[in-house]
């Protein structure tokens, strides 16, 4: 299970807290999320953010199933909340992860 708490200052987002924790997901190899859960700073569950969404869309296609908790106590699945997916009847196939390729600024 993923749990992410976001931390908003001035209204913005620094940083969503899914990223960070996806971010050490693939240091470790694992791109599997079978439910998770963001949470405001009182901590209550927070729909997550178009981009999180996205993201963890991308890491795999069975990602679309993880539950997530929208509201305290109300989960839906990930399919749920993006229900018009760009990657759909496009021909993307699904590899199973996201290989992530890094780069030095000497590479360019």
């Amino acid at each position: 299970m993923l749990l992410a708490r976001n931390f908003i200052e001035s209204g913005e987002v620094i940083l969503c807290a899914e990223h960070a924790a996806v971010a050490e997901m693939l240091k470790q190899g694992e791109y599997r999320i079978k439910a998770f859960v963001a949470a405001d700073p009182q901590g209550n569950a927070v729909p997550p953010c178009g981009r999180c969404r996205e993201l963890i869309s991308q890491l795999s296609k069975e990602n679309l199933e993880a539950v997530v908790e929208v509201e305290n106590d109300m989960f839906v699945l990930l399919k749920d909340i993006l229900p018009y997916d760009w990657k759909t009847n496009r021909g993307r196939e699904w590899n199973g992860a996201i290989h992530a390729e890094i780069r030095t600024h000497s590479d360019y």
